[in-house]
């Protein structure tokens, strides 16, 4: 029961009256209400807030009366303090292109399996503003979390789940752009046959031999690598924060698996110690100018590097060093390819690359596998 009480130092009644949670966003609903100046006036005042409360039960939406685009907004506000920013701008975005304009204002309770096959299959014939049909892997993405959302509207009573059985989508076609080991070679000799190197090649190398993602790299530290024990440890990373091209260094990974001990190359090794003495030597031209923040691949000053100006620097060399054009990322596929390709266990990979499920890492690297049982089968031969 509401308590009507006095606020001793103003001399004054108030109450905050408990109006029960908000059907949307599962918030506890309170309304405060002060400055009368006798209990009278606060118990008139309240009994008229407990009636316009009961009026608005009555009268406002519930939650199948809400459109699909209030409910994810409202989904997609709360699941942003468990995600990077990064990963929740792009997820807004990707709402924003690929399911508002379809979807968005359909209320909750009106969403049925035709409704949704219907979008699936216009989304799949979407065609970008490049003039290509929208890839398959994004109508993957885009539907995991139309689904995400529509599962957390079913627990709340306003969505039936069953709607979402045989649905289809499009085949999903991976097509992954890796650089192949005499690509890799040229790469990795050009450290010690070419002077027109980027002072950040170090960084682009690290991921071809680790299989780092580019945030990892950037937010790589000297303390966290073991020069005896070859080994690097992943304890940060450069994140997107807020806004446009606004970076931080957070003290945490992509995923709980992420935060890991990789055993790197000896020529990697080398590699580092040559880097090692350009950043002694930047520290002692820059002076005070200089920010020790004790990363690997930074800028002369050394802040953190933006990942933009990274992604040309890697372009614009790997258009010097005359290699196939490739996206940073791919070095990370190329890293995996290699190895999966050298017979590596893709369970070792998984780990290597820390996948939180190695259907990731076998969804991903399918393309390399038919020739693994094809070598599997010639050893058998071998053997018999």
């Amino acid at each position: 029961m509401t308590q009507i009480k006095l606020n001793e130092k103003l001399g004054t009644y108030y109450f905050v009256y408990d109006a029960g949670k908000d059907q949307l966003t599962g918030k506890r609903k309170q309304i405060r209400r002060s400055g009368f100046k006798n209990v009278t006036d606060a118990k008139r005042a309240l009994k008229k807030v407990m009636l316009d409360a009961e009026n608005n039960d009555v009268k406002s939406k519930t939650i199948g009366n809400v459109s699909f685009q209030e409910f994810a907004s409202a989904w997609l506000e709360n699941k942003k303090i468990s995600i990077q920013y990064n990963t929740y701008a792009n997820t807004v975005q990707n709402f924003r292109n690929n399911v508002y304009p379809y979807i968005g204002d359909i209320l909750l309770k009106n969403i049925n399996h035709d409704i949704l096959q219907e979008y699936i299959n216009e989304l799949s014939n979407k065609v970008t503003v490049n003039g290509n049909v929208i890839s398959s892997a994004t109508v993957e993405r885009v539907w995991k979390y139309v689904k995400e959302v529509l599962h957390k509207a079913a627990k709340k009573k306003a969505f039936d789940i069953n709607e979402l059985e045989d649905l289809y989508l499009p085949k999903v076609t991976k097509k992954i752009n890796v650089w192949g080991k005499d690509d890799v070679k040229k790469f990795l000799s050009a450290h010690e046959t070419n002077r027109i190197l980027s002072r950040h090649y170090i960084g682009m190398a690290i991921t071809v031999m680790t299989g780092m993602r580019m945030g990892e790299v950037l937010g790589l530290r000297w303390k966290d690598i073991s020069f005896d024990k070859k080994t690097i440890t992943i304890n940060q990373t450069l994140v997107l924060t807020s806004g446009e091209s606004t970076y931080q260094l957070v003290q945490r990974t992509k995923t709980s698996s992420s935060k890991a001990t990789i055993a790197i190359p000896s020529k990697l090794i080398d590699m580092l110690n040559d880097h090692k003495r350009v950043i002694e030597n930047d520290k002692i031209l820059c002076g005070k100018m200089y920010t020790n923040n004790d990363l690997v691949v930074c800028t002369k000053y050394g802040t953190p590097l933006n990942p933009v100006n990274f992604r040309k620097l890697f372009s614009n060399l790997i258009k010097k060093l005359e290699l196939p054009k490739i996206r940073f990322h791919d070095l990370r596929h190329t890293h995996a390819t290699y190895l999966i390709s050298e017979g590596v266990s893709p369970k070792l990979v998984q780990e290597r690359l820390r996948h939180s499920d190695i259907k990731t890492t076998l969804g991903t690297y399918s393309h390399v596998l038919p020739q693994m049982h094809i070598d599997a089968i010639d050893k058998f031969d071998e053997m018999i």
